[in-house]
């Protein structure tokens, strides 16, 4: 009987076995009794195969006396609890049991960008954005790519077979953290033996494929396995229509990379889990970093000063550690947009912490996203543009800069950049498919520059729970779209901050004088019944100053 897969992502839920716990796509819990959950986890432990209705009563009831009822029950809650409306996922195969099938985690059409720097890097984006991914491990990750099986001899799908296995090798190779045995390495074979070989070779984790081919479609399942336990970590299948057997090589390498490292990524669970069973007393800055994640992600003023307490502790431990310093600079950008900071100060530590981010290596994405948006506060367009460039050039399939430019461009280039950064969204949820919620917040911002408000809004609705800047654009849209309840989060922002204007929130950001996303921005606060003029026009530098305003306060 196999070990159960740690995680299991099904139709935007996320079932966490070790923990116990099934939550949806923002992160909410749902509930699931726990002989349900018993069943779940025993089907789950055998993904693809049909397990009898007596084997599931054994595994779960252990000699209690029930009827076959109490098990439907089970089965029943577990598809509304999974949104398996059509027993697509959790199939009742008729006389013998069930079939646990999970679903690709995405269509995906023709080749997308590498998988550069998905797994394991710390995700720390732009204008205030929560979204967050771990920081390196104490040590290179290890994984083994084991040749992947087919079921026949044909020599077609045999060279299809080890075409998607080098794809495999190639595309977790372009992580920074992840060190891939090279293919000569990793001899053929199976079973304990070999994963005992792969680990004296330095090899954390094995993942292993078979391959199957229908009439019309080719299905492929994947295990990785920890090479320290030898537990099964995950499995998941895979299947694309197959007219053209190697033109869905591609896709399906992507699948399977992306699902492995992406952000709810297997590895990444992984490496979390292991942080939160160690000590205190033997915490590493590796693992300070790891606990900063949950207060950072909180969004308010306890759980930025929690995480940047925490990461400050990390940098004592090692000053040279990059993402340290990214993630201290993430910290102040939070500040900087908050109701609560003191923004001026802020921004100034940002600076500092990016600089010294950059003198460790000035080519990281994350370090030129960051001096990108020091730029435009500074209004030097071009040198920002550029950075931005030189950032997606080098790691065009990070979805830490697809999120954070795709969502700031049409704030620091104006609203003809609304459709680009919509586009480099499409990119990150194709190269990430089990996006943070936080991808919401960041649709927003093209959505909005590019008119369609009532979709800003809806996507902002997504939201688990709303933040200052998320119910400021959520005002802004609901008020283009003429909906009433726009009224509500102007006087919830107003609570917050008594003194907010529209003028100086622009001049705090990466707006640049006189661009048509400043005029959209004006006009959404006008129609919301927002105040424009700042009252404070002193603490606003003149070139930032509205026009209107100064005109109003001049006359």
């Amino acid at each position: 009987m196999g070990d159960a897969a740690s995680f299991l992502s099904v139709n935007g839920r996320g079932v966490d076995f070790r923990r116990e716990t099934l939550r949806d796509a923002a992160g909410a819990p749902i509930a699931l009794r726990p002989q349900a959950f018993a069943v779940l986890r025993h089907l789950a432990s055998h993904p693809g195969e049909v397990v009898t209705k007596q084997e599931l009563i054994d595994a779960v009831w252990q000699g209690v006396a029930v009827s076959d009822d109490s098990l439907v029950q089970c089965i029943h809650q577990i598809r509304r609890a999974l949104g398996d409306d059509d027993h697509a996922v959790l199939q009742t195969v008729p006389r013998r049991g069930y079939l646990l099938e999970p679903p690709p985690p995405l269509r995906r059409r023709g080749r997308t960008a590498p998988l550069a720097a998905l797994v394991l890097v710390l995700i720390l984006a732009a204008a205030g954005f929560a979204l967050w991914r771990p920081g390196p491990p104490p040590r290179d990750i290890g994984i083994a790519v084991l040749p992947f099986r087919l079921q026949t001899g044909d020599p077609i799908r045999a060279g299809f077979a080890e075409a998607l296995t080098d794809d495999i090798v190639t595309e977790l190779s372009r992580s920074r953290s992840l060190r891939v045995l090279a293919r000569n390495s990793v001899a053929d074979g199976e079973g304990a033996e070999a994963i005992d070989r792969l680990r004296t070779l330095g090899a954390d984790y094995v993942l292993e494929g078979r391959l199957e081919q229908g009439e019309d479609r080719v299905r492929v399942a994947v295990r990785l396995i920890d090479t320290d336990s030898r537990a099964l970590a995950w499995s998941g299948r895979f299947e694309h229509e197959a007219d053209d057997l190697f033109a869905v090589r591609d896709p399906l390498a992507n699948e399977i990379v992306g699902t492995v490292s992406g952000y709810a990524g297997v590895i990444w669970k992984e490496w979390l889990a292991r942080a939160e069973r160690t000590r205190p007393r033997n915490f590493t800055a590796f693992e300070l970093l790891i606990r900063a994640r949950e207060p950072f992600a909180r969004n308010d003023e306890s759980g930025i000063r929690e995480a940047r307490a925490l990461i400050e502790r990390a940098l004592d431990l090692d000053p040279g550690l990059q993402n340290g310093w990214i993630f201290l600079a993430a910290t102040y950008i939070e500040e900087g947009f908050a109701e609560w900071g003191d923004r001026a100060d802020a921004w100034a530590q940002f600076e500092a912490a990016t600089a010294r981010a950059a003198a460790l290596d000035p080519d990281l994405g994350r370090v030129l996203n960051f001096q990108a948006m020091i730029a435009f506060r500074k209004g030097d367009i071009e040198a920002g543009r550029a950075a931005w460039e030189r950032a997606l050039a080098r790691y065009p399939g990070d979805a830490v800069l697809l999120g954070a430019i795709g969502a700031v461009s049409p704030i620091a280039l104006g609203t003809e950049a609304a459709e680009d950064g919509l586009a480099l969204l499409d990119r990150l949820a194709e190269v990430d498919p089990v996006h943070p919620p936080y991808y919401w917040f960041q649709r927003a911002y093209p959505l909005y520059y590019s008119g369609r408000y009532a979709e800003a809004a809806a996507v902002l609705r997504k939201l688990p729970h709303r933040w200052f800047e998320a119910r400021l654009m959520l005002a802004l849209a609901l008020a283009q779209a003429g909906e009433p309840a726009a009224r509500a989060e102007v006087a919830e922002l107003l609570r917050l901050d008594p003194a907010f204007s529209a003028e100086a929130w622009i001049a705090n950001d990466f707006y640049q004088p006189g661009s048509s996303s400043v005029a959209l921005f004006v006009d959404g606060a006008r129609k919301a019944g927002l105040p424009i003029c700042s009252a404070d026009a002193a603490a606003i530098p003149p070139a930032r100053r509205l026009p209107d305003c100064e005109a109003e306060r001049n006359g």
